[in-house]
């Protein structure tokens, strides 16, 4: 999947910010278990992969640190839960 061009500013909160995205299309495809990853076709790959890809740090959180401090990446507590943080 080819990336997006971007200006980068701060890479702070970058990777938690692509995790959560990643988990919350995941849990949009109802693939938040082994299996449900397993059976997710390339159609479903792009869309997540895309979305993912598409989500930043706002310039403000990166700058403060609250994007990494939090310490969620932006998930919600389902996803928390899911994953037994």
């Amino acid at each position: 999947m080819p990336g997006e061009p971007v200006t980068v500013v701060d890479t702070i909160g970058a990777g938690d910010t692509v995790n959560g995205a990643l988990l919350h299309r995941l849990d949009a495809h109802g693939a938040l278990s082994y299996a449900a990853v397993a059976a997710l076709g390339a159609d479903d790959w792009r869309d997540i992969l895309r979305f993912a890809a598409a989500r930043r740090p706002s310039p403000a959180r990166a700058r403060c640190g609250t994007a990494v401090r939090g310490g969620t990446g932006g998930m919600t507590g389902r996803h928390r839960r899911a994953l037994g943080a």
